[in-house]
């Protein structure tokens, strides 16, 4: 399997690339107008092209979570607030994805692509067209479809679990939002709290599914039954991409 394409596929349509947030912008705006101004090549961002950000309500104070045990982690580190996350996460994701995503591309035909680097490989390839496709709806606003038969023969993906998975997660379209600055050259795309609390309903199915080890279940268990008590402390979440045309 092209695990690095699957990886970008997957952020296609749950977390990388697209958001989940509210807007108050003008629903009558052009759908046609809107379309081409996100038609074009986007950089992800040179020096910080992940976005996070996780804010607890006002007055709560424990405001942490336990890592799992990691080589090098001292047990008092393990119980990490979650100020310190986001900058481990900003430390090492935005290297992470600049190492796997060089650019996305909105096509004029509705089609999406992206320039990505597969396992070993020391330059980046554009991913082929009918992968992914967008529809731009009012008030900013995507409909975005990811094409399970077509990504499963891209990514060579033979597991009958993990087919079957795709295959349901992924019929029906995603309907997410963008930001884009007053000149049109930089877009934000971010998930918000509702949105990732929606999909990490999907997490007990995908343990039970066997995709992923069971010797790591106990711990990724641990790590969403954690998050899902403190998103009910939390008052803003954003999980995301920086991009632009410089």
């Amino acid at each position: 399997m092209k695990k690095n394409l699957f990886t970008l596929l997957m952020l296609f349509g749950v977390i990388g690339l697209f958001s989940a947030c509210s807007s108050d912008d003008d629903d009558n705006k052009n759908p046609e107008e809107e379309t081409s101004k996100l038609v074009g090549t986007w950089n992800l961002d040179s020096t910080s092209p992940l976005i996070f950000e996780w804010e607890a309500k006002e007055g709560v104070k424990d405001f942490k979570i336990v890592l799992p045990v990691i080589p090098g982690v001292t047990e008092e580190e393990q119980d990490m607030e979650i100020s310190n996350l986001i900058s481990l996460a900003q430390m090492f994701g935005s290297p992470m994805l600049k190492g796997v995503i060089e650019t996305v591309t909105f096509h004029k035909d509705g089609h999406i692509t992206a320039s990505y680097k597969d396992q070993q490989a020391t330059e980046f390839t554009e991913s082929v067209k009918g992968l992914a496709t967008y529809k731009v709806l009012p008030k900013e606003k995507l409909s975005v479809q990811l094409h399970a038969d077509a990504i499963i023969k891209e990514a060579k993906v033979t597991d009958e679990m993990s087919i079957e998975m795709m295959t349901k997660y992924m019929k029906e379209p995603f309907v997410i939002s963008y930001d884009l600055d007053k000149n049109d050259t930089e877009l934000e795309c971010y998930v918000d709290l509702e949105f990732v609390k929606k999909y990490m309903k999907m997490v007990p199915n995908i343990l039970e599914s066997g995709v992923i080890p069971e010797s790591l279940q106990p711990d990724i268990k641990s790590i969403f039954e954690q998050v899902d008590d403190l998103f009910g402390k939390t008052e803003e979440f954003e999980l995301g991409l920086n991009m632009n045309k410089h």
